[in-house]
């Protein structure tokens, strides 16, 4: 399993934890793309596509609300953009 390698290779625990929360995050894709149901670049696409919201609401999130109850919409929480 790719964890088990991480930690054999000398991966420091707070790299492992970020690559569980990324594959966490983006299982869907995977199986997606494992099944080949999607080829690479359209999982690059859909990567792009999701960090480019995430920026826009983060961005949005620290310059354009003035209080802290007021945040935009978590990126899974939108539909998604349309092309």
């Amino acid at each position: 399993m790719w964890i088990i390698w991480l930690r054999e290779s000398g991966a420091e625990q707070s790299a492992i934890a970020a690559a569980v929360n990324y594959r966490r995050k983006h299982a869907d894709m995977y199986v997606r793309w494992d099944a080949e149901v999607m080829n690479p670049r359209q999982l690059r696409i859909e990567l792009v596509d999701y960090y480019m919201a995430d920026g826009k609401r983060l961005l949005d999130d620290r310059f354009f609300h003035k209080s802290g109850s007021e945040k935009t919409p978590a990126v899974a929480d939108r539909p998604p953009a349309t092309p």
